[in-house]
C-alpha cells in the first residue's frame, strides 16, 4: 500500500486519468476541496475515505495502482464485509501491517487528514 507522497501522487494521477476536477471530487468524497488538495500533497487521508477512494478510481485504475499486489488485492474483497467503511478501512491496514507490507506507524500516518 502506497502511504504519503506517493499515495498521494496516486490519488492526483487517478484524478487526472478519471478526469474528475478537485471540486467535483470534494462533492463525491463530502469534504473540502482543500482537504483534496491536502491528500494530494501529503498522502494523509481520512482511513474511512481510504476504500471509498480506491473503489471509486477502480474503473480507471487497479489495485496495483496504490501499491497492492497479489493477496494485498483481495483484501479489498473482504472490506464490504468487515463492517462500515472506517472499520472496513482499518481491517485492511491492519491485514497489511500484519503481513508485514505496511508498518503500523505508516498505516495510522497514511490515513490522517
Amino acid at each position: 500500500m502506497l502511504t504519503g507522497p506517493e499515495l498521494g501522487a496516486a490519488i492526483e494521477a487517478a484524478r487526472i486519468k478519471k478526469n474528475v476536477p478537485k471540486n467535483a471530487l470534494a462533492k463525491v468524497f463530502g469534504i473540502s476541496a482543500p482537504s483534496v488538495n491536502g491528500w494530494v500533497a501529503t498522502g494523509r487521508i481520512d482511513k474511512s475515505k481510504l476504500i471509498e477512494v480506491i473503489r471509486y478510481f477502480s474503473d480507471v485504475v487497479g489495485p496495483e495502482h496504490w501499491g497492492l499486489v497479489g493477496d494485498d488485492a483481495e483484501m479489498l474483497k473482504l472490506a464490504p464485509v468487515l463492517g462500515p467503511a472506517g472499520s472496513a478501512a482499518d481491517a485492511v491496514l491492519q491485514m497489511l501491517a500484519k503481513a508485514g507490507k505496511l508498518t503500523p506507524e505508516a498505516a495510522s500516518a497514511s490515513c490522517q487528514r
